[in-house]
């Protein structure tokens, strides 16, 4: 016999809300709990004007059918308010769309600018690495002395103080990875659901903040990551994560 009032539909109605309260609480954590980690909201300290003694940059940008992009993105970083020097090389690889000839078509300095014809990809390597590695090759050739390496996508649009704030972290803080993530176009319907959600997700498994302290005092051997003559690299990838192995 049971009570009135206790049958099974109560229990599974008690269950079914417990079974509610669990997802609930997590999110409530995620959003009040955590620091506002989600919001995306950190920003690169403005570099110091008083400096002198700017160290040279290389930046080195794989590319394969980007002919609509790749012209703003190297003019973006030729064109920096940087006073040290700054070399773009800009890796084809294997393009049928014209990305070669695309590439300095927006740029005003277009002596800064070196061109690397991809070679066929070679086993053992992803398409993007072994780019990659062709460009970090050609830059021992130009650039042997150059402190710091930028590695970026070919779609992405550098504002003219980006490579000081990164220099100038990497230098205050004694870093040898500076890795930030870059703002993605969020226009249409589509873009404006999914990529908040994206980014939401991201911040889940690499938090920005840490993941660039934790990078930087790592300290790794330039060897390992880049070639021997170079002492730091500072990164900006279109994506997070983005690997160099």
């Amino acid at each position: 016999m049971l009570r009135q009032g206790c049958g099974p539909g109560v229990v599974l109605t008690y269950g079914g809300l417990l079974l509610a309260f669990v997802p609930l609480a997590f999110w409530v954590g995620m959003l009040t709990l955590r620091g506002g980690f989600w919001r995306a909201d950190q920003r690169l300290d403005d570099a110091p004007t008083e400096r002198e003694n700017w160290p040279e940059v290389v930046c080195v940008i794989p590319a394969r059918n980007e002919a609509p992009t790749i012209g703003a993105t190297v003019a973006s970083l030729t064109d920096q308010d940087y006073p040290g020097r700054v070399s773009v090389i800009v890796v084809d690889d294997n393009s049928d769309d014209g990305t070669s000839e695309a590439a300095g078509g927006e740029t005003k300095n277009l002596d800064h600018l070196s061109m690397v014809a991809g070679k066929p990809l070679e086993d053992g390597w992803s398409g993007k690495l072994w780019a990659v590695h062709q460009g970090l090759e050609r830059a021992r050739t130009i650039a042997p002395d150059a402190p710091f390496v930028l590695l970026t996508d070919a779609d992405i649009t550098h504002d003219s103080g980006s490579l000081r704030r990164l220099v100038a972290k990497a230098e205050v803080g004694q870093l040898d990875l500076v890795s930030l993530m870059v703002r993605l176009r969020s226009q249409s319907f589509w873009e404006k659901l999914l990529i908040p959600a994206f980014i939401f997700f991201s911040r889940n498994c690499i938090p920005f903040p840490g993941s660039m302290i934790q990078a930087g005092r790592q300290r790794r051997q330039r060897e390992a990551a880049c070639w021997s003559g170079a002492r730091r690299l500072s990164v900006r990838a279109a994506l997070i994560p983005f690997a160099i192995t």
